[in-house]
């Protein structure tokens, strides 16, 4: 989910400043949280917490104190400061507001007023939009996060209290957290966040996850993106999702007439809020918004309710409305746990259509500024516009001396002691030795785990080894070792792998990796045939769509940004390759025969043995370098690493393979590949996604070996692996189109994301979405297209990884039976 933050005001004016403090109830002495308190006529201000306290400097002189809250009447209180008098208490009380109910004529068929207003709105949704696109503000932001319920146990291990977080009824804050940033935006395309201030509770070391940034809640875009996109109440088309009732009216503390209608979707799983809008008569802008989302408009099973309010004032004359404070309050219910939260923006010091620097706007969307975690507890109590509340206090209090133990080694011993003990279920699942004081870790995979088959090897087990030395307590550098050895019980082959990373930081994610050893591998170094899934119809139906071979090998790797959007990897390998032929024909299944040969040129069951390889053996020097080109690419920096987003534009990747005629090689071939992919959001029509590729060997030298030949994702699968992956077929022969030419392939998906399903009344119960691509390749061995629609988001409650897709294979132009194909992921 995405995270959120509170707007702040960062500096006030050097003058002399007095602070006001109070509790907000309603008529029943219920304390009333996220109450808009403001000075009237400027965004200087804060909310109420939880417990409905408050507390705001106010500057010397006189003012007028405005407390705002959705459905309550406005209250306009006068407040003096002077040098004597420089703070004071001020509680109060607010009444429900008091609606003039709407008279509707008793007309049969009669439109509800509020219709028109909405078409008022919308007519103005355009102008109040691009009257919002520019500007900065300052911005403070609270998170708190809570168990409201948990297991005892999950998957066996018991929960305990989680090192303290835990009450005796498996409740606990699980994330408080606290930020000030300021946000420079000029959309839809440009913005910038820059993070001053962070504290987290329980760590002196993370950075929030509060974005503020990302809480772009702006109701007059057509749809917010919210994971999906969820249509605004007045959107062009709201009509044909949304019914509306005016519920009433009533002038505000400027004598300015505010309609409030009441939000109904007209049905349940489309992607609609639901609650109330308060739209201003005349300007038809909102000067207020409580609006909710299920888990059925947003395709999320696992959430209960996502609560959203806004308040809204005026920044700059009549006609330039922002938002003043925000709250998005959620529950959710996953595996036993409960959980609910809410995030609290304030945004405060607005300037409209600044003049932003020149180089103030680029990849760079968020910063979090060198020692932004490390403010006192003397600096917050300052700068807080929030009082905290005595839970809040309380947790970061008791986190604190919480964390002296967390950190300690001798806590740290003492959870290693109990994670490193050896359980039988070890020899099943492995096990992992912890040294968390000195950030080490070492796995042993059980041999038990990792047994399988296949016709050339038969039944076969490895024995691997991991280990890891972190460099940091974020683990934004480390060092990784990784050793394997597997045993082929049926054709008495010892195999072993061994390799060793380093990663050097997480800025530019530079890095270096040694391998080397033997091993089996298939003949695409894709590996497009899952061995799992091949293994299943080995045994089940005597069918075998593995082509290996052995492989000795030594290989260096390196990799690295060098620039914001510029990857290079280069990688050096000497790889003596000898072919192999099947060691076992045992199978479950009935059918007579013999496994497909071990020869990419073979398919189905064969009447006799294979008795030699397809190819004897080849040693080949390859060096391999690739360039990725990522324009515009958008990216977080925090100060000891960097977030990658992605990019608007399409991206570019150009490879160059080079076989090399070196001693002991018996290649010598040139390979160029241009690749380029990219994605298109077509907000409640779905996403779209491309990839295009276009490669060659060049100079007339021709790889000898089939195995250095250009090779493709294909699948002949039930089950496949390639169906989630963009540049992946769903029913391509695995070798039929390989070459040592030229080739060219092409992909494009779209996914629905409920934009058809959603309209059909059964399937818009069952929460799936609609997806449908095409892909096709071209090389001088032929050409091959297909189409493929199915469904996906299928599953049970929030389990829902399957996809099931209809595929309409055409092999040079002919139309071969339809093929269904099931894919799993995420």
């Amino acid at each position: 989910m995405k995270a959120i933050f509170f707007l702040l005001l960062l500096g006030l004016p050097a003058m002399l400043l007095g602070q006001i403090s109070g509790v907000v109830t309603d008529a029943g002495g219920g304390p009333l949280a996220f109450v808009s308190v403001y000075l009237e006529g400027s965004t200087t201000g804060t909310v109420t917490n939880t417990d409905g306290q408050y507390s705001l400097p106010v500057p010397e002189g006189n003012h007028i104190l405005v407390f705002r809250y959705i459905g309550y009447e406005t209250v306009r209180t006068p407040v003096r400061v002077d040098a004597g008098n420089r703070s004071g208490t001020l509680d109060v009380i607010m009444q429900e507001q008091a609606i003039e109910l709407a008279q509707v004529n008793v007309v049969a068929d009669a439109e509800d007023p509020a219709y028109a207003i909405i078409r008022k709105a919308i007519e103005q949704r355009e102008a109040w939009l691009t009257a919002s696109r520019r500007y900065s503000c300052k911005a403070y932001m609270k998170s708190l996060y809570r168990f409201t319920e948990t297991p005892e146990r999950i998957m066996g291990v018991e929960m305990g209290d989680m090192g303290g977080v835990l009450d005796t009824n498996g409740q606990g804050i699980i994330y408080l957290s606290e930020s000030e940033s300021e946000l420079f935006m000029d959309l839809p395309n440009r913005q910038k966040e820059i993070m001053h201030s962070s504290k987290v509770s329980g760590s002196d070391n993370a950075f929030s996850f509060n974005r503020a940034s990302l809480m772009d809640m702006n109701f007059y875009k057509p749809a917010l993106d919210l994971g999906r996109a969820i249509i605004s109440p007045i959107a062009n088309g709201a009509f044909f999702y949304y019914r509306y009732r005016l519920e009433g009216s009533f002038f505000d503390e400027k004598g300015r007439l505010i309609n409030k209608i009441a939000v109904l979707p007209k049905r349940d799983e489309d992607p609609v809020f639901s609650g109330f809008i308060y739209i201003v008569e005349d300007l038809w802008n909102f000067q207020s918004v409580d609006l909710s989302l299920t888990g059925k408009n947003m395709k999320q099973p696992a959430l209960d309710t996502l609560h959203l309010r806004q308040v809204y004032i005026p920044v700059e004359g009549p006609d330039r409305w922002m938002p003043f404070d925000q709250s998005l309050e959620f529950s959710v219910s996953i595996l036993g746990f409960g959980f609910e939260g809410y995030v609290s923006t304030q945004f405060s010091e607005y300037e409209m259509d600044p003049d932003f620097p020149l180089d103030l706007f680029s990849g760079e969307l968020f910063r979090i500024e060198e020692g932004a975690n490390q403010r006192d507890s003397g600096f917050w109590g300052a700068v807080r516009p929030v009082p905290l509340t005595a839970e809040e206090v309380s947790d970061y209090s008791r986190k604190d001396s919480l964390k002296t133990i967390w950190e300690s080694k001798p806590y740290m011993d003492s959870l290693d002691r109990e994670s490193n003990r050896l359980t039988p279920t070890s020899l099943l699942s492995g096990h992992t030795w912890t040294n968390s004081w000195k950030r080490q870790a070492v796995t042993v995979e059980s041999p038990l785990s990792t047994i399988a088959f296949n016709p050339v090897q038969g039944l076969f087990s490895s024995l691997r080894l991991r280990y890891r030395q972190a460099a940091d307590r974020e683990e934004t550098a480390y060092f990784s070792g990784r050793a394997g050895l597997t045993w082929g019980f049926t054709d008495k082959q010892l195999r072993g792998e061994l390799m060793l990373t380093r990663k050097l930081n997480d800025i530019n994610f530079a890095a270096i990796s040694i391998s080397g050893g033997r091993k089996v591998s298939q003949l695409n170094g894709e590996n497009p045939v899952n061995e799992f899934v091949n293994n299943m119809y080995a045994l089940l139906a005597r069918e075998n769509y593995l082509k290996l071979y052995d492989k000795r090998f030594g290989k260096v790797d390196f990799s690295r940004e060098v620039t914001n959007g510029v990857f290079v990897r280069t990688s050096l390998e000497y790889a003596d390759r000898r072919g192999i032929v099947n060691a076992s024909n045992y199978s479950f299944s009935k059918r007579e025969g013999f496994y497909a040969w071990n020869d990419p040129f073979v398919e189905g069951i064969q009447e006799a043995e294979q008795e030699a390889p397809f190819f004897e053996q080849s040693r080949a020097w390859i060096w391999e370098t690739s360039l990725k080109i990522r324009f515009a690419q958008r990216y977080w920096s925090y100060p000891n690493r960097k977030v990658i987003l992605g990019s608007l534009w399409p991206e570019f990747e150009i490879k160059y393979r080079k076989g090399l005629n070196l001693t002991g090689s018996d290649v010598n071939f040139d390979f160029l590949s241009v690749a380029v992919k990219g994605s298109l959001d077509l907000g409640l029509a779905g996403t779209s996604g491309y990839f295009f590729q276009g490669g060659a060997f060049l100079n007339a030298r021709r790889p000898q070996e089939y195995i250095d030949w250009a090779h493709f994702r294909g699948n002949q699968m039930i089950l496949a692996s390639q169906g989630r992956q963009l540049g992946g077929f769903l029913w391509l022969p695995y070798y039929q189109y390989s070459t040592d030419d030229r080739f060219l392939q092409a992909h494009f998906e779209h996914h629905f994301n409920g934009f058809i399903f959603d309209k059909l009344p059964l399937l818009r119960k069952l929460g799936w979405s609609g997806v449908a691509g095409a892909s096709a390749l071209t090389t001088p061995r032929g050409h091959y297209w297909e189409v493929n629609i199915g469904a996906e988001n299928i599953g049970i409650a929030w389990f829902r990884l399957l996809r099931v897709d209809v595929v309409f294979p055409m092999p040079s132009g002919r139309l071969d039976p339809a093929r269904v194909v099931f894919s799993v992921g995420l």
